[in-house]
């Protein structure tokens, strides 16, 4: 792979599983700059300490940021849906943890989103 132009990215989600891909992140030559949101402030001012990494106060924040070329879907399970659409289409690549999605409804319209929006996304499912 080659290295590239290090890109800025967005956590969402900063329980176990955000903490997890925010390891990694970090240790990126490919990743510029990493903004963490979650709806608990103080999970994110944690990690804000921990990592040197940016906190965003609301999505709309993340998702207005023309930087932010790619997101983490990290959150609970039932929010993969809302995020992953709301993130492809305003242009942003998502990269989505399992499950996909709570029903296959959700799965679907996910799925449609990307269609819709030429984009993509890719679900963290490489244990199959």
């Amino acid at each position: 792979m080659s290295s590239g132009n290090p890109i800025e990215v967005a956590v969402l989600g900063s329980g176990q599983m955000g903490e997890n891909i925010l390891r990694h992140l970090a240790e990126s030559p490919l990743v510029r700059g990493i903004t963490i949101f979650d709806l608990d402030p103080e999970r994110m001012k944690k990690l804000q300490h921990g990592f040197g990494v940016k906190t965003a106060a609301t999505l709309q924040d993340v998702l207005q940021d023309p930087e932010i070329k790619l997101v983490f879907v990290t959150a609970s399970n039932n929010a993969h849906k809302e995020l992953t659409v709301a993130a492809l289409e305003v242009g942003k690549a998502v990269m989505c943890e399992k499950p996909m999605a709570t029903t296959l409804a959700d799965a679907e319209a996910m799925v449609e989103a990307v269609e819709r929006t030429k984009g993509f996304l890719q679900v963290g499912f490489e244990l199959r």
